[in-house]
C-alpha cells in the first residue's frame, strides 16, 4: 500500500497493490487493515535510538522519567533494557491469559495500558534475564 500526505495531513495519493486474501480472492485497498504485531518494533526502537542520541532522551535513564505510567516495582527500569527484552516487564498476552481474559476483551490503548500496569510485579530484575515480551520495544541495540 503507498500513501503519500500533504503537510496539513491530507492523503495526496493512496492505492493498494496485490491480495487481502488469496484464497477468496480479496484485493487490498486503502481502507485494508494489517495486524502489524512484532513488526513494527524496529521501528519504535529505532526512533528510541534516533532520539536518544539526538539528546532528546537517554537510554540509561529510569524509563519513568519519560513515561512517568509504570509504578515503582523497586528497580530502575531502562529504555535500554525494554529494547533488549530484560526489563523484567511481563507479556501482555501472558497477563491475558493468566487473567482469564480475551485479547477482544480491550478496545483500546488505554484499556491496555491500565490492564499491563496493574501488574504488582516484575517476572526478574531488570537486566538480570532476557524474557521476549510483546509489551515493549525490542532491537539489538
Amino acid at each position: 500500500m503507498l500513501t503519500w500526505s500533504n503537510k496539513r495531513g491530507g492523503f495526496v495519493y493512496r492505492k493498494a497493490y496485490g491480495s487481502a486474501n488469496l484464497e477468496l480472492g480479496v484485493p487490498l485497498s486503502p481502507q485494508s487493515v494489517f495486524y502489524m504485531g512484532s513488526v513494527s518494533k524496529q521501528f519504535t526502537a529505532a526512533a528510541v535510538v534516533l532520539a536518544a542520541e539526538r539528546g532528546f532522551l537517554s537510554l540509561d535513564d529510569d524509563v519513568r522519567k519519560d513515561i512517568p505510567e509504570p509504578p515503582d516495582y523497586g528497580h530502575v527500569i531502562t529504555l535500554r533494557q525494554m529494547l533488549h527484552h530484560t526489563s523484567g516487564f511481563r507479556d501482555f498476552f501472558t497477563l491475558i491469559f493468566l487473567s482469564g481474559r480475551n485479547v477482544s476483551d480491550f478496545n483500546s490503548t488505554d484499556e491496555i495500558l491500565k490492564f499491563v500496569l496493574r501488574q504488582r510485579g516484575l517476572n526478574n530484575v531488570p537486566g538480570d534475564e532476557w524474557i521476549y515480551s510483546t509489551r515493549t520495544i525490542s532491537c539489538s541495540v
